[in-house]
């Protein structure tokens, strides 16, 4: 009896192959810690220890799913519970801007949290309610992923339609008869703007770089996204005189406000 106790807690306590849900849970949560790291590494190409590290816990909890270990998954899910949490307000952001780059991006990153979120879940409760030969990915499962694949794509399908031969509804002619301002370096090649109130003003930002950038004036609730290696567009018309300052968000610290900005000088 004492060996049968013994060898039931051993099976209880064992680490046991992964199974389909666990399988789908690691990718998930691996996706999702990559698109992190791509967003550093190749986007903003710049080293931010806060996503740096939650990058980091990504991929170790993916090796602790990899292990097998029953409660594992639900490491998986927590983790992109997390993710979307903490990177909440940055999501929301980028999804107001469907023209740029970042915007499929996150896309992206929210495709693999939400999967992520609901495998681990439901690897785990099969883990412990589930004979491990009937631990199978459910039709409806299977259907949900499909669906946010569905989203996903659809959004970055539709997101670039409108840039098709031209820049949003700006065609080529007038894009040209535009200013032009170049963005490389993290920085605008003019940092000062000038400009009268009632004036229209249409901007033509060229990117020379492979970084995504920003064209915001937050007193002018102007938000304009500058593709990597692309373009951006922004058109407004200033109602008051006044310096206004206009930086990228990706590239300005929010709290020290350096980086990369300039001023727009609107006079009477």
């Amino acid at each position: 009896m004492e060996a049968h106790m013994t060898s039931s807690i051993a099976q209880h306590r064992a680490r046991m192959p992964l199974p389909a849900m666990g399988k789908v849970t690691l990718a998930a949560t691996l996706g999702a810690a990559s698109i992190l790291i791509v967003i550093l590494a190749i986007i903003l190409r710049e080293f931010l220890p806060p996503v740096a590290v939650f990058a980091a816990v990504g991929l170790v909890a993916a090796g602790i799913i990899a292990t097998g270990w029953r409660w594992a998954p639900a490491l998986g899910s927590l983790y992109n519970a997390l993710l979307l949490l903490a990177y909440g307000d940055f999501i929301r952001e980028e999804l107001h801007w469907p023209t740029s780059f970042m915007f499929r991006i996150t896309m992206v990153l929210v495709g693999f949290a939400a999967v992520g979120i609901v495998a681990g879940i439901l690897a785990t409760v099969q883990n412990y309610r589930v004979a491990p030969a009937a631990r199978r990915v459910p039709g409806w499962f299977a259907m949900f992923a499909a669906a946010v694949a569905g989203v996903v794509g659809g959004a970055i399908l539709l997101a670039a339609v409108p840039r098709l031969g031209t820049y949003g509804d700006v065609s080529p002619q007038s894009l040209a008869a535009m200013a032009s301002i170049t963005v490389r370096d993290n920085a605008y090649d003019d940092a000062e703007l000038h400009a009268r109130v009632g004036e229209n003003v249409a901007l033509h930002f060229v990117n020379a770089g492979r970084a995504p950038h920003s064209f915001d004036i937050d007193e002018l609730d102007i938000h304009a996204p500058i593709e990597p290696a692309g373009q951006g567009v922004a058109i407004f018309t200033p109602t008051k005189p006044g310096i206004y300052t206009f930086y990228c968000y990706l590239h300005t610290d929010p709290v020290t406000h350096r980086g990369m900005e300039g001023r727009l000088i609107v006079e009477q």
